[in-house]
């Protein structure tokens, strides 16, 4: 098996805890990656964004407004995991 630094991304994307939930969107799109950290202006991890709460959020908003990308007035910070 592989070592498990092999598997680990060194410098993966980040995005702020104040972006919006479209830029975080094409950024995880333009990525490898279907998780990204949420950090400080320090770069203290804050939370983790899924691909699967962005579509949640995503999803939720069609359903209570009728039209797609309810959510995305939302922030990284609401929806991330921590």
């Amino acid at each position: 098996g592989a070592e498990l630094s092999e598997l680990i991304a060194r410098d993966p994307p980040t995005i702020a805890p104040d972006m919006d939930l479209l830029s975080a969107m094409h950024t995880m799109a333009n990525s490898e990656f279907t998780a990204l950290p949420v950090v400080d202006e320090k770069k203290r991890l804050q939370g983790v964004l899924t691909a699967s709460s962005l579509i949640g959020v995503f999803a939720d908003g069609l359903t209570n407004s009728g039209r797609a990308g309810g959510g995305q007035e939302a922030r990284a910070e609401e929806v991330s995991q921590r």
